[in-house]
């Protein structure tokens, strides 16, 4: 077992308390196609769900989705969640924890979803889940049932002494942005999801030295503008998960 070290977390309040849930949208719809994944289990994912010792949630765990190769290459919205709704009266929240490998005929597939069962047959009754349905959805804060605990760091298996990969989860709306600040003033930010390391990590290399601790790894939440600080006073470890105390 990896030691998660000392971490102590700052939450910087900077945004009013009068923010709406609504800016956790980013205010486009999507339609599409969806159909039922094969079965309840988390199927191969980029976000890591199985690669790590992650407390995850029963109401995430049965309602979950995969997004279109297309959506996720431009926005890889790992952990981010999802409002489905089919017609006028069927809905489900789904927590997007991947893309999925399905291809189409159609022009545009960036909308098409493949869903949990669970969360197939909350939007309709039919047995058959190889049936497509079409729905329409759109970015949402995650459910206070999606997120259990406090804002996880997991590093990647790419993470060496002079480079970090860190995938943020377990967080409710969305991360604009991740940089390592070390006492002498230096500063390294983090590349965009997917960019110089594989799935949804983000990479974060040093020119110079290594990742010696301590260092603090500052995470910023988009819309809010808060932020999360957390210090790292050991050297981390590919698979190392670590968690703060407060939700983000």
């Amino acid at each position: 077992m990896f030691s998660q070290g000392i971490v102590h977390l700052f939450l910087a309040a900077l945004a009013l308390s009068s923010l709406a849930v609504a800016q956790f949208s980013t205010g486009m719809t999507f339609t599409g196609d969806a159909k039922s994944a094969i079965s309840g289990d988390f199927l191969q994912n980029t976000c890591g769900y199985n690669g790590f010792s992650s407390q995850f949630v029963s109401s995430a765990e049965s309602r979950f989705a995969y997004v279109s190769p297309d959506f996720w290459s431009h926005d890889l919205p790992c952990g981010r969640c999802a409002n489905v709704n089919a017609g006028t009266n069927a809905s489900v929240t789904v927590m997007l924890i991947s893309r999925h490998s399905e291809t189409c005929a159609k022009d545009d597939c960036k909308g098409d979803l493949v869903l949990s069962p669970q969360a197939y047959r909350l939007l309709q009754s039919k047995t058959d889940l190889n049936c497509s349905i079409a729905v329409s959805w759109e970015l949402v804060k995650c459910p206070d049932d999606f997120v259990w605990g406090g804002v996880e760091i997991a590093f990647g298996t790419e993470t060496n002494s002079t480079q970090l990969t860190i995938q943020p989860r377990n967080f409710q709306g969305q991360i604009a942005g991740i940089e390592v600040q070390f006492p002498d003033g230096r500063r390294f930010l983090a590349g965009g999801p997917g960019q110089d390391a594989p799935g949804s990590f983000r990479a974060v290399q040093i020119s110079e030295g290594t990742f010696a601790p301590p260092f603090t790894i500052v995470l910023q939440q988009a819309y809010s503008l808060r932020s999360v600080e957390i210090e790292v006073t050991e050297p981390p470890q590919p698979h190392q998960v670590l968690t703060s105390s407060v939700a983000f």
